[in-house]
């Protein structure tokens, strides 16, 4: 059972880039223009660190655990950093979309088993 918890910490924390990316930048825009009370702006600044923070553990995860130039590795790119649908991953690498879904499962299955990655993960708060 604990197995699958990790499984889904570890897929749910990837999903985040993309939402933590955008909370980033929203922040920035925000701050740069202005829109921003002083009383909350170190506090934006600090959520905007985290969302940073969640960004590069996702891509230290994506770039050291898996191999360059490996399916696994555009996968994990397409699906989690780009955001994209498995159908549109499969298409995108001319494999079925069984083929990458088993890819990425096990993909998701071996970085689970590595302690540097989970514990990425629990560093980082989430």
């Amino acid at each position: 059972m604990k197995e699958i918890g990790e499984r889904k910490k570890l897929r749910g924390y990837l999903k985040g880039y993309r939402m933590c990316l955008s909370q980033a930048k929203e922040i920035e825009i925000m701050i740069a223009d202005g829109e921003v009370a002083d009383c909350v702006r170190d506090e934006l600044l600090r959520a905007k660190d985290e969302f940073i923070l969640h960004c590069r553990t996702v891509q230290t995860i994506v770039n050291v655990y898996t191999e360059e130039g490996s399916l696994e590795r555009s996968i994990f790119n397409s699906l989690y950093i780009a955001g994209k649908s498995m159908r549109q991953v499969a298409k995108a690498t001319g494999y079925s979309y069984g083929h990458c879904a088993n890819t990425e499962a096990n993909a998701i299955n071996r970085l689970c088993g590595i302690k540097s990655v989970m514990e990425l993960i629990r560093k980082t708060g989430n």
